[in-house]
């Protein structure tokens, strides 16, 4: 493993400084080029790229169990990680682990279809529960003036901004 700059780190127990990537008091590992840069046994034991999983932001993920919230990978409910600068990214065990899919190593997911965008006002006035684009739960803004609502990644990849007005 290497440290943010791409040092080797070496082994060296600091039982009082934190990890740098799970954030977790005591560490077994640094940077000997001065970056103070520091990592546990855990984080180490990790293949590097799991290591350094990040929100869509570039921020590190850690460790952060919240049932209530949803994958903002596969949109699932029940996340383990969030972002260490509170971006409100969170990530599942199972994209974190084996990535979009469920399969490590395999290839990335391919991205959705967006459906047909129905008509602005359509519906009895109260907010979709799920994402107009890939139709699925989770963490949404909704729309002022129609029923539809979107997951932030979602409008991103899709939706022209001219449409939303």
């Amino acid at each position: 493993h290497r440290c943010e700059r791409g040092h080797v780190l070496r082994e060296e127990v600091r039982p009082a400084n934190y990890c740098d990537v799970c954030e977790g008091q005591g560490t077994d590992f640094c940077c000997p080029e001065g970056c103070d840069f520091d990592m546990c046994a855990s984080c180490y034991a990790l293949p590097p790229a799991q290591a350094w999983h990040r929100c869509n932001k570039g921020h590190r993920l850690v460790g952060s169990p919240q049932p209530a919230n949803f994958c903002d990978t596969c949109t699932e409910p029940g996340t383990a990680f969030t972002c260490s600068q509170g971006c409100e990214f969170d990530m599942c065990q199972q994209c974190f682990d084996h990535g979009p899919g469920g399969q490590a190593g395999g290839p990335p997911p391919q991205e959705p279809v967006p459906p047909p965008a129905r008509a602005a006002g359509a519906g009895d006035g109260a907010s979709n529960d799920f994402c107009e684009v890939c139709q699925k739960p989770g963490r949404l803004l909704l729309c002022e003036s129609c029923p539809r609502a979107f997951h932030v990644r979602c409008i991103e990849r899709w939706v022209d901004s001219e449409s939303l007005a």
